[in-house]
């Protein structure tokens, strides 16, 4: 047990810094907060945009490369406040300040829970790959270990499962080409199903893929058993199961001051008071986040403690 969570968390993370899209709005609230979410098309940027949509606040998005880069920036820009983390990302950010003996990721606290994102794990339709256990030897994308959480995830499941798969290093789009043209067998991805990219492929692209599931129970300690169901993608004809990663909102206290408290705790009003909102016309991450807070596993914010009463 020691020895999986150590395999997960030792490695440093790299202070990355990526270029930020400021685009002001026009609310009541004059406060702005930086919100750093995902790469564009995915489903954190589109939660970011739902907020900003329905929340009445003032946020700029600040486009990242995935969970990694989100915490880099958020420990590393001052000008960033708020941002989306996978809870692995988090668990190895408190792994490596242990290491260091730094205290850096208790500077990261939960403004709301995100539910979970489901763990893909995508092969062609003709693959021989029907379980994790027949990754042995195979070419496996696990997904940029700089700035995607996916490669975090993925180490637990090699470390626990002891399958001996070729790693390797892509970003999704670069192991979804590489997938189709044979240079790899499978690949894994950690994204709230549906995922865009695998939901709007072309017709042509439907028929070339499938899902494996992933069953292993001794996954189940870490991460919360799901299924992605028939119909979630069009190319998708039965259930399949797997686990998934929880998520949150998170904020940085270092950057806290009286006037952010307080548009935190105007954020979080509006999100408590529009989440049938957010859940009918929001991204489908929305339907999976429970306000209760009840399987938090990480710090909570006082401005979320206000709002959400909790002890």
């Amino acid at each position: 047990m020691k020895q999986i969570l150590s395999f997960i968390l030792l490695a440093g993370l790299m202070p990355l810094i990526s270029s930020g899209q400021e685009d002001p709005f026009t609310v009541k609230n004059d406060t702005v907060l930086t919100i750093v979410s995902g790469v564009e098309t995915g489903s954190y940027f589109q939660i970011a945009q739902d907020l900003i949509k329905y929340s009445g606040c003032k946020l700029v998005i600040k486009p990242s490369q995935g969970a990694i880069n989100n915490y880099a920036l958020l420990i590393n820009d001052p000008l960033v406040n708020i941002g989306m983390v996978q809870y692995d990302v988090l668990l190895k950010g408190k792994q490596h300040d242990y290491e260091t003996k730094k205290q850096i990721s208790e500077n990261l606290q939960v403004l709301i829970p995100l539910g979970y994102e489901d763990i893909h794990l995508i092969t062609r339709v003709n693959s021989n790959i029907l379980s994790v256990k027949d990754l042995a030897g195979k070419k496996v994308s696990v997904g940029n270990p700089q700035t995607e959480g996916t490669s975090i995830t993925t180490g637990l499941i090699r470390s626990v499962t002891s399958v001996p798969w070729e790693e390797v290093n892509m970003s999704f789009d670069s192991a979804f080409v590489a997938l189709l043209n044979g240079k790899i067998d499978a690949m894994f991805f950690v994204g709230y199903a549906p995922v865009q990219k695998l939901k709007a492929l072309l017709p042509t692209f439907n028929q070339l893929i499938k899902l494996v599931p992933i069953e292993e129970e001794a996954l189940a300690q870490f991460h919360h058993k799901t299924v992605i169901t028939a119909g979630t993608y069009p190319w998708l004809n039965e259930d399949v199961a797997t686990y998934a990663v929880r998520a949150y909102l998170v904020a940085n206290i270092k950057t806290d001051n009286q006037v952010n408290i307080a548009a935190y705790e105007k954020l979080l009003n509006a999100i408590k008071n529009n989440m049938d909102i957010l859940v009918q016309n929001g991204h489908p991450a929305w339907k999976k986040v429970d306000l209760s807070f009840k399987d938090v596993k990480w710090p909570v914010h006082p401005a979320a403690k206000k709002v959400f009463k909790l002890k």
